[in-house]
C-alpha cells in the first residue's frame, strides 16, 4: 500500500501518501461491537477507507492529522465522538509502547524500566576513519562522544540515542555536506575525487536523523494534547 515507508515500532515514520482530508466517518456494528469506519483522501487525490485495525499502517503525521481534525470540530455527533475516542485510545497505546522501547521517550517520562539494550558503538579500526564518516555496511556514522571517544552510531539502533546526541551529529553532517557540495562544484579536478554517491549518502543520513527527531517531536505534541506529559505542560505554562 505504501511506497518506501519506514516503520519504527508500531507506527510508520514517513509515508509519501499523507492524509489531506477526512471525507466521512461511519459507525458500524459487528458482533455487538461498534467501531468507526474512516474514509479519507490522500495526497494525489487517492481515497482510502480503513478502521481502527488499520491504524498501524498510518504514519504518525496521519494520526496527528486525524486527532486534530476531530478535536477541533465545533459540533461533535455520536460518530465523531466515537471516532475521537478510538484515536485517543490508539495514541495512548502507542505512547505507552514507545516509553518502554524508545530511549528519549523513556527518559522524558522517567520510565523506571525500559526494554532497551546498550547500543553497539564499537567498530573495528574505528580510529582510522575520519569523524562523521558514513559507512555502508554496517550503515551508520562515526562521531565523538562527550568523553572524547570515537563511537559508531548504527542507524538501525537510532532509537537508543537521545535527541541531544542526534542534533550534534546532524549539525556536523550538515556542515560536511555543504563543504562537500562546495568542493564538488568548484573545479573539475575535485569532481574526480568527490562523487554524487558521497553527497547522496550524506543527504540520506541527514534525512534519517531528521525523521527521527520529527517523530519524537510529534509524539511529544500528542502527549501534551492528551495530558500525558504533565512536566512539559508545566514548562509550557
Amino acid at each position: 500500500m505504501f511506497i518506501k515507508c519506514q516503520r519504527r515500532g508500531k507506527l510508520l515514520v514517513s509515508s509519501p501518501h499523507l492524509i489531506v482530508q477526512v471525507i466521512s466517518v461511519v459507525i458500524q456494528k459487528f458482533v455487538n461491537i461498534w467501531y468507526p469506519i474512516f474514509k479519507v483522501q490522500r495526497r494525489y487525490c487517492t481515497l482510502y477507507t480503513f478502521s481502527e485495525a488499520d491504524f498501524n499502517d498510518l504514519s504518525i503525521d496521519d494520526v496527528e492529522f486525524l486527532y486534530n481534525h476531530f478535536r477541533n470540530l465545533y459540533y461533535r455527533s455520536g460518530d465523531v465522538s466515537q471516532a475521537l475516542f478510538v484515536i485517543k485510545r490508539f495514541i495512548r497505546r502507542q505512547i505507552r509502547f514507545f516509553r518502554v522501547f524508545d530511549f528519549q521517550m523513556a527518559a522524558e517520562s522517567f520510565q523506571p524500566v525500559v526494554n532497551l539494550q546498550r547500543p553497539n558503538r564499537s567498530l573495528p579500526n574505528i580510529d582510522s576513519y575520519p569523524l562523521f564518516t558514513i559507512l555502508h555496511n554496517p550503515y551508520g556514522v562515526i562521531y565523538r562522544n562527550s568523553s572524547s571517544q570515537n563511537c559508531f552510531l548504527r542507524f538501525e539502533e537510532i532509537n537508543h540515542y537521545s535527541d541531544g546526541t542526534l542534533k550534534k551529529i546532524r549539525l556536523q553532517l550538515d556542515q560536511r555536506l555543504k563543504a562537500t557540495v562546495k568542493r564538488f562544484m568548484e573545479t573539475r579536478t575535485n569532481r574526480c575525487q568527490i562523487t554524487n554517491d558521497e553527497i547522496q549518502l550524506l543527504r540520506n543520513a541527514l534525512n534519517t536523523i531528521n525523521e527521527r527527531l520529527m517523530f519524537c517531536s510529534t509524539l511529544r505534541n500528542l502527549e501534551v494534547l492528551l495530558g500525558l506529559n504533565r512536566l512539559r505542560q508545566r514548562e509550557d505554562h
